[in-house]
C-alpha cells in the first residue's frame, strides 16, 4: 500500500487535476443547462424542473462543516465532479438533469475548499496553477468541439472514451494531491495560521465574484468557438484557430517566460479590461437588429454590416487573454486574503446567485415572448449580458488588483516542457480537425428530379427532449436530400449546448449550408443545406408582436436553372401577418418555399398561400406516411412550390428523433 501510495504521489500534477476538473465543470454546466431548457421546451412553460438549478448553490453547505474539514471534502466533491461526467451522458433526460446539477455543484463546492486548502501555502504558484487549469481546461474544450463540429466529442458515441480516460487520469490525480497534501495539512492547522474572516467579508465577495463571472463569460462564448462565429456570421475556421493559439500561446508563455507578466502595471490590466468590454459590446450591438415599429416597415431586411465590426470582433478576441490575467491575479488575491470556509461558502453561493442570473438573462434574450412580465424586456438585447458580465470583471479586477504583479524565479516549477508540447499538441490538432472536419462539398452532375426536405429538429433534441443530433443526422443521410431546410436549429447558445447543428449537419454531409439570422436576433434559428453551391443569400423578418420570425431567401443553381428557395419557421399559430409578409417577398417563379409554418391546411394563411404557390402534398401521384401514426390533415411543416413542377413523391417520415416529422418530396426538373 505504501509503494502504491508513493507511486500515485509521483505522478501527482496539481495542474492536470485542476484542468480535468475544470473542464468536466464546463461539461457538465453545458448540459445542465441544456437539459433543463429541454425539459421547459417539452411543455413551453415553467415549471418545478427549474427548481434544480438550486445546485448552483451548493456552495452554502460549507457552512456546516469546521473549518478542519477540507480533506474529506475535497475528496468527496473533486471524486464527485468526476463520477458525474463519466455517468452523465448515458442517462434519461430527468436522471441526466439530476447528475449533471449535481456534479456542478460538487466543483463549486470543490473550488471555495481549494482555495481554503492551499491558502496556507505558496499563494503564487496556486493561482498560476489554477490560471494554467483553465487554460488547459478551455484549451481542450475548443479541441473536443472542433472535432465535433460544434458539439463536445467526447460525449459523441464511442468517442465517449475520451472522457473516461480524462476521468481516470483525474481520479488518480485527486488521490495524489490527496496523499502528497496529507501531512502538510495537519501542520497547516496546527500552526492556525489562517485569519478567522467575518460571514460576510466583501473584498472575499467581490474576488469570488470575480472569479465566477470569468467562468460564465468562458462558458457562454470562448469554450465553443462556434457561438462566437454564429454571433456574427464570421469565418468560423479563423476564429478557432486564432483562439486555439491564443489559448495555447498564453500557457506556453506562463510556463516559460512567466516573468513577463511582471511587467504589467496595475493600469495597463484595467486599461485592457476596458477596451475589452468595450470592442465585446460592440461587436454585439452592431449585429443587434432594432426592428422597425411599423408593420408597414416590414418584411424587414437586415442592413449589410461592413468591415469594422468584423474588425473589433478580432480584436475582442485578441483582447481575450485578459481574462486567463484576470484569473490569475484575482486567485491570488483571494489566497491572499485567506478566507475561513464559512466565509468562502457563503461569498461563492452569493456570486453563484449572479451566475445564474446571467443564465436567466441569457435565455430570455430568446424566450422573451414565453416568460411573463419581465421576459420582454430583454426582447434584443442579447448584448446586454455579455456587457454586464464584461463590466463585472472589470470592476472586481479594478478594485481589488492594485499592485504590480511579483512573481518569484521559480513560479511553476514541475515539468514546463512537458506542458508547452501538451499546449503545441492541442493546438495543431485544433488547427488540424478544423480542415478534417470541414465539409467538401462534391457537386453532382445535373439531375432529372430535385429531392427537397424540410426538417424542424427541435432544438437538436428528440421528442423526448434528449439531444439526439446523431439521429437526426442518420435520418437525414438516409433521405440524402439535394437541399434541406431546417428550422429551431438556433443551438449555438447555453440554451443549446453551445452546439451546432447547422455546422455538424453540414459537415458530416458535405453540404453547402447558410445559417440564416444571426444567433444576436433572437429567433427561430432557420438554415439552408444544399449539394448545389448557395448564392445571393439573405434573411428577412416578418412583422411580430411576440416571438421574432425570419425567412431565408436565397438561389441554388442546377444546370442553367435557378431555384429561389425560401425556408421560414412562423409564430405560434402561423399569424397571418407573418405569412403574407412571406408572399409579397416571393419572386415570380421558380420557387420553393418550406418550413414550419404552424398553420393547418385549409386555414386562412395556408388558402392565402396555395392562391399563389402549390402545396406540393397534394401535387404528388405518391403521397404517404412512414412511421407512426400522423394525421396529413392536421401537418404544420410545408412545402409549396411554383405553378407547373410535376412532384413524384410526398412523404411524411414520422419518428422520435424529433417532435416534427421530416417531410421530403422528388420533383422532376
Amino acid at each position: 500500500m505504501v509503494t502504491i501510495s508513493r507511486f500515485i504521489s509521483r505522478l501527482y500534477s496539481e495542474l492536470i487535476l485542476l484542468s480535468i476538473l475544470m473542464l468536466f465543470f464546463l461539461q457538465l454546466v453545458v448540459d445542465f443547462i441544456e437539459t433543463i431548457y429541454a425539459i421547459e421546451l417539452l411543455s413551453l412553460s415553467l415549471d418545478e424542473n427549474v427548481l434544480f438549478v438550486l445546485f448552483l448553490f451548493s456552495p452554502i453547505l460549507l457552512i456546516l462543516f469546521r473549518d478542519t474539514a477540507n480533506k474529506m471534502i475535497l475528496m468527496l466533491s473533486g471524486g464527485g465532479v468526476i463520477i458525474m461526467r463519466i455517468f452523465e451522458p448515458f442517462l434519461t433526460l430527468h436522471l441526466k438533469l439530476i447528475v449533471s446539477g449535481l456534479g456542478v455543484g460538487c466543483f463549486l463546492i470543490f473550488l471555495p475548499v481549494y482555495f481554503r486548502f492551499k491558502q496556507d501555502f505558496e499563494e503564487e504558484s496556486t493561482s498560476f496553477s489554477l490560471g494554467l487549469g483553465l487554460v488547459l481546461a478551455v484549451a481542450f474544450s475548443v479541441l473536443f468541439r472542433t472535432l465535433g463540429s460544434g458539439s463536445d466529442l467526447s460525449t459523441l458515441g464511442g468517442f465517449q472514451i475520451i472522457g473516461w480516460i480524462f476521468a481516470l487520469i483525474g481520479l488518480v490525480m485527486l488521490l495524489g494531491f490527496l496523499l502528497t497534501m496529507k501531512e502538510v495539512i495537519i501542520q497547516s492547522y496546527e500552526q492556525e495560521t489562517h485569519q478567522n474572516t467575518p460571514l460576510f467579508h466583501t473584498k472575499t465577495f467581490l474576488t469570488s465574484l470575480g472569479l465566477i463571472s470569468i467562468f460564465n463569460m468562458i462558458y457562454f462564448s470562448i469554450s465553443s468557438p462556434t457561438v462566437i462565429a454564429r454571433w456574427t456570421e464570421s469565418n468560423y475556421g479563423l476564429i478557432t484557430i486564432l483562439i486555439a493559439v491564443l489559448l495555447s500561446g498564453f500557457g506556453i508563455l506562463i510556463l516559460l517566460k512567466t516573468q513577463l507578466l511582471a511587467q504589467l502595471q496595475p493600469w495597463m490590466i484595467w486599461v485592457w479590461n476596458a477596451l475589452f468590454i468595450v470592442v465585446m459590446s460592440y461587436s454585439l450591438i452592431v449585429h443587434q437588429l432594432l426592428y422597425p415599429r411599423s408593420l408597414e416597415s416590414f418584411p424587414f431586411y437586415a442592413p449589410d454590416v461592413f468591415i469594422v465590426p468584423y474588425i473589433t470582433l478580432l480584436f475582442m478576441l485578441l483582447l481575450s487573454p485578459i481574462l486567463l490575467i484576470d484569473f490569475i491575479l484575482l486567485s491570488r488575491t483571494l489566497l491572499n486574503i485567506k478566507p475561513s470556509l464559512k466565509t468562502l461558502s457563503m461569498a461563492f453561493t452569493s456570486s453563484s446567485i449572479f451566475f445564474l442570473l446571467m443564465l436567466f438573462a441569457h435565455i430570455f434574450t430568446t424566450t422573451y415572448d414565453y416568460i411573463p412580465i419581465i421576459g420582454p424586456l430583454f426582447r434584443d438585447k442579447f448584448w446586454i449580458v455579455y456587457f454586464i458580465i464584461g463590466a463585472v470583471i472589470a470592476i472586481t479586477s479594478f478594485l481589488l488588483i492594485k499592485e504590480r504583479i511579483y512573481i518569484k524565479e521559480k513560479t511553476i516549477s514541475r515539468n514546463p516542457v512537458f506542458f508547452s508540447c501538451l499546449f503545441i499538441i492541442i493546438v495543431l490538432s485544433t488547427v488540424s480537425g478544423i480542415f478534417i472536419t470541414s465539409p467538401r462539398p462534391i457537386i453532382p452532375s445535373i439531375p432529372t428530379s430535385l429531392k427537397i426536405a424540410t426538417y424542424n429538429i427541435q432544438q437538436g433534441t428528440s421528442e423526448q427532449g434528449i439531444k439526439n443530433l446523431e439521429g437526426q443526422l442518420a435520418l437525414l443521410n438516409e433521405i440524402d436530400a439535394d437541399i434541406i431546410g431546417l428550422q429551431e436549429s438556433d443551438i449555438a447558445r447555453i440554451s443549446g449546448g453551445n452546439a451546432d447543428a447547422v455546422r455538424f449537419f453540414a459537415d458530416r454531409l458535405n453540404l453547402f449550408s447558410y445559417y440564416g439570422p444571426k444567433t444576436v436576433a433572437g429567433t427561430f434559428g432557420i438554415a439552408l443545406l444544399s449539394k448545389f453551391p448557395i448564392q445571393n443569400l439573405r434573411t428577412f423578418y416578418m412583422y411580430s408582436q411576440g416571438e421574432q420570425t425570419a425567412t431565408i431567401e436565397a438561389e441554388v443553381k442546377i444546370g442553367a436553372r435557378i431555384f429561389t428557395i425560401y425556408v421560414t419557421h412562423l409564430g405560434n399559430g402561423g399569424p397571418l401577418i407573418q405569412q403574407q409578409n412571406i408572399l409579397e417577398n416571393l419572386v415570380d417563379q421558380n420557387v420553393i418555399l418550406m418550413g414550419d409554418f404552424n398553420f393547418e391546411p385549409y386555414s386562412e394563411q395556408y388558402n392565402l398561400t396555395i392562391s399563389v404557390l402549390n402545396d406540393s402534398w397534394f401535387l404528388s401521384s405518391s403521397a404517404i406516411v412512414v412511421g407512426n401514426d400522423f394525421d396529413v390533415s392536421e401537418r404544420i411543416d410545408h412545402i409549396f412550390v411554383s405553378s407547373g413542377y410535376n412532384i413524384l413523391t410526398s412523404q411524411f417520415i414520422v419518428s422520435n428523433d424529433s417532435d416534427h416529422p421530416l417531410y421530403w418530396v422528388s420533383m422532376e426538373i
